[in-house]
């Protein structure tokens, strides 16, 4: 049986989450449900995994979606955690692929450290036990099993007596630069795009990582009002930037896939990627193999 044809027109979800990564719907679950929401297309940007790609490249195909494959790499900007989406890359790209096994191993390392300290005040969980698959572990991973076990009453609890950053079982990371992973994306043959900056990011930093390379940032985001949407699409414009829309789906009670959402010939565009890999690779040389430390 022919696969469904693709809606010539329509709306792209550009940011969102499976099982891969902290999200509550398996790959395939995701693409159904983009299907059932109107969509005519879909990317999945799991955290700094590519694992889902595949289910989610053929669930597409079988849906008659368009397919974005991508990712959330965590990394580091002035001290501060961030956020960098990637579209369009190559999943077999070994560079990439290099680097988030050993952002999967840090992640492990750290939840380790974790679970000891909550350990130390007789909260005992089972790194085995925080997901079924080898994909990389979180803080909302952690904070899920603490609810399970009912510790918290939710996850939000969680993090504020526990994992924030004020938490009594923080543990601080090592996070690859900015503009490391930007360097990491384009050897990829990926877009680089900034995700959900908010209302504070400044245009002299901004130029500054438009000149690290990146393409884009996140103008639509649930988490950005009206005034804060506006002021980044200006800055988008005066920088020739790309402007992306997402939900950052993750499958959590009041969300929803496709809020907001962007036009299918920007997503058309992202999928395709924006260079040539091997390319890439030959420019930038060996800088993004390894992660920075702060």
């Amino acid at each position: 049986m022919p696969a469904p044809s693709i809606p010539p027109t329509g709306a792209v979800d550009l940011h969102a989450h499976s099982t891969c990564s902290d999200g509550r719907l398996t790959p395939a679950e995701l693409v159904a449900e983009a299907r059932r929401a109107g969509l005519s297309g879909l990317a999945l940007t799991d955290h700094d995994t590519l694992n889902g790609l595949a289910e989610a490249a053929a669930a597409s195909l079988q849906q008659g979606l368009l397919f974005v494959p991508g990712i959330e790499l965590t990394c580091e900007l002035e001290g501060a955690e961030t956020h960098l989406l990637g579209y369009g890359l190559d999943p077999t790209n070994r560079p990439l692929l290099d680097g988030l096994t050993e952002e999967t191993a840090a992640r492990r390392r750290r939840a380790e450290s974790i679970l000891e300290r909550l350990s130390r005040m007789g909260i005992r969980l089972e790194l085995g036990a925080l997901r079924a698959d080898q994909g990389p572990i979180g803080r909302p991973h952690i904070a899920a099993a603490m609810v399970a076990l009912g510790v918290c009453p939710d996850t939000r609890t969680a993090f504020e007596r526990y994992l924030s950053s004020r938490g009594a079982a923080f543990v601080p990371r090592r996070l690859r630069s900015l503009e490391s992973a930007i360097a990491l994306l384009h050897r990829s043959g990926a877009y680089a795009v900034l995700a959900h900056p908010g209302p504070k990011l400044a245009a002299e930093q901004l130029l500054r990582l438009k000149r690290a390379g990146l393409d884009g940032i996140e103008v639509a985001h649930p988490r950005h009002g009206e005034a804060t949407q506006r002021a980044l699409r200006r800055l988008a414009a005066k920088l020739d930037l790309i402007a992306t829309s997402g939900s950052d789906f993750h499958g959590l009670p009041g969300q929803q896939l496709g809020r907001p959402c962007a036009a299918r010939e920007l997503a058309e565009k992202l999928a395709a990627g924006c260079c040539d890999a091997s390319a890439a690779d030959r420019e930038t040389g060996d800088r993004s193999r390894t992660l920075d430390q702060h």
